[in-house]
């Protein structure tokens, strides 16, 4: 079977979601397992066990995709524009932001949703060809297009009103000449901030031993980001204000939200980072975090929660009990037999409610601050002694593995394995 026949029976199976559902928040994991996938996943012999399809003998390495996946310093939005910019390429993207950017003469965006793809038949053989079709949008033909002087200074007045019709936003656009209004001036300027090239470290393959390569493509996207707050302060933050942002899970808002049960692991990991930047510190003049801000859901709003850093004796108490328990900080569990039901069934009653999918939410947060733990003891160990502690989650699975769905962890536990799970767990931990 040819890969454009695969390719075709993928893209046409997406069924379109009910309206009601179109507003559901995206996987916020989808771009962490994506990046890992395209590392150290999709080797020539996993896509033909797979797929059933053999790879072009030209796409070069057992991997082909690990050359050209790389995770750059902080946030990936100044690269992507810098590399679009300098190669005339489009980004594809779901980000509006990145519009903002300065792409160049020729760089544009096609945003995903645009994607479409088409079949058609060419020559006398009528053989099939499929193209993948998008709308792009290039911001510098954009504004020559509307008459504005660039697409910065319409994004900032839509920002500054939001509601304001488009006509209004254009001429404002159009008219505004700097200096016209100090206020307006300045407050324009730190707008531009967030969209100029930073000054901070860039990555640079030729130029990094086989460790340190290693270690900072591996990570997580979320991990990448605060390590180099970490790493270049004066770049990635503001005020040295140390920041993580939890994507929104799907979960019931009602609740308190999913990510709250794994904190423990999440602030040991950042306290761990912190103590490996202070051994450094004291050579550097580096400066100390004391906190770091979670961005995460709280009601119906995304709240800024600060986590204050422990110091090295509770961090090390803490490995302690992670050891002894890689779980959930205690809370009421449910039942055993509300336990046993949703291992078996995907659903703790007789029916899938938002009990399950708020417990389903609840795992996969455990799961994610592992991951990120995990990480952040790989990046401190090069400068911290973590002694036995170093490979405490070395056996952690990929995320693919992790971020199962419930169908999926059905399909892993038949109702035997689901009563021994549940009593050993009942066991251990009352």
């Amino acid at each position: 079977m040819s890969s454009d026949v695969i390719f075709a029976q993928i893209w046409n199976s997406a069924r379109s979601l009910p309206a009601r559902w179109k507003n559901l928040p995206e996987n916020p994991f989808m771009v962490s397992a994506v990046f890992e996938d395209l590392l150290n996943r999709w080797s020539r012999e996993e896509v033909l066990r797979e797929f059933g399809v053999r790879l072009d003998a030209r796409l070069p390495d057992e991997y082909p995709w690990a050359n050209v996946t790389v995770m750059v310093a902080g946030e990936a939005d100044i690269e992507c524009a810098r590399v679009a910019r300098s190669t005339n390429s489009a980004i594809l993207t779901s980000d509006s932001d990145l519009l903002v950017h300065d792409l160049g003469v020729a760089g544009s965006v096609v945003f995903l949703n645009s994607l479409q793809l088409t079949e058609s038949t060419e020559g006398s053989n009528q053989a099939s060809n499929l193209s993948l079709c998008g709308q792009g949008i290039t911001p510098h033909d954009l504004c020559r297009h509307l008459g504005m002087p660039n697409i910065q200074r319409f994004a900032y007045e839509l920002l500054t009103d939001p509601h304001a019709p488009f006509s209004k936003l254009l001429r404002l656009a159009k008219e505004y000449k700097y200096g016209d209004d100090e206020k307006r001036s300045v407050e324009y300027c730190d707008f531009l901030r967030e969209y100029e090239c930073g000054s901070g470290p860039t990555f640079n393959a030729a130029s990094k031993g086989e460790d340190e390569k290693l270690f900072t493509q591996g990570m997580d996207p979320r991990v990448s980001e605060l390590f180099w707050q970490f790493v270049s302060p004066e770049t990635y933050t503001q005020a040295s204000q140390f920041h993580v942002y939890l994507g929104v899970l799907h979960e019931d808002s009602s609740r308190r939200c999913a990510w709250e049960q794994s904190r423990f692991y999440r602030s040991l990991g950042y306290a761990i980072l912190n103590l490996s930047r202070r051994a450094i510190a004291a050579h550097e003049s580096e400066p100390q975090a004391q906190t770091v801000y979670e961005f995460v859901r709280r009601g119906t709003r995304i709240v800024a929660e600060q986590i204050t850093l422990a110091g090295e004796k509770t961090v090390f108490s803490d490995l302690d009990c992670l050891q002894r328990r890689l779980d959930l900080a205690r809370t009421t569990p449910p039942t055993a037999k509300h336990l046993q039901g949703f291992l078996s069934k995907g659903f703790m009653g007789k029916a899938t409610d938002w009990g399950d999918i708020h417990l389903l939410a609840q795992i996969q947060a455990v799961l994610y601050s592992l991951r990120m733990l995990q990480q952040l003891l790989q990046i401190a160990a090069k400068t911290y002694d973590l002694g036995v502690y170093r490979d405490i989650l070395k056996d952690l699975p990929p995320l693919y593995l992790l971020m199962k769905s419930r169908h999926d962890m059905v399909q892993g536990f038949s109702q035997e394995n689901c009563r021994k799970v549940v009593h050993q767990m009942i066991k251990t931990y009352g």
